[in-house]
């Protein structure tokens, strides 16, 4: 869903680009790439957790309310282990994205294909349980477990 919204948004980029002679490597837009992407993202799990179009448009609704806004029931929602868990997750991808931006040639995909074999398979191994146990025992919360445990 993201690369089909990605697919119609992207002659606008264009034009955008073209009109206002941006350079794409700015670094404004690259971060202004990245807060959409986020935003995508987040629609699209909006749209994955919910059953149907009207509840999503509900929840989209609410994520704009903001006189409802209580962090500390967020926090007592989500749980200490759940942001945790979260953090864990979200750091690896911070941190390549981060080497990423700051050394471009760098390439994380080339340099694991170049490790040995006996060292490659057991990570991919355990990458491969963690996402099936996740996606089986989910964190014990019904809004914390995996999309495709859904259907």
């Amino acid at each position: 869903m993201i690369i089909i919204i990605s697919i119609f948004i992207d002659p606008l980029k264009n034009w955008f680009y073209e009109k206002t002679k941006i350079s794409r490597n700015n670094v404004f837009i690259q971060i202004w790439q990245h807060i959409l992407t986020l935003f995508l993202l987040a629609i699209g799990k909006i749209l994955f957790m919910c059953n149907d179009l009207s509840s999503a448009w509900q929840m989209f609704i609410q994520c704009f309310n903001w006189t409802n806004l209580s962090l500390q029931n967020i926090w007592n929602q989500i749980g200490e282990s759940s942001f945790y868990a979260a953090i864990c997750c979200f750091a690896p991808i911070f941190i390549v994205d981060l080497i990423q931006e700051i050394w471009p040639k760098t390439s994380f995909l080339t340099k694991f294909n170049h490790v040995p074999i006996y060292i490659r398979w057991p990570i991919m191994i355990a990458l491969i349980v963690v996402v099936v146990w996740l996606g089986w025992y989910g964190k014990g919360l019904p809004h914390f477990d995996f999309g495709y445990t859904q259907f």
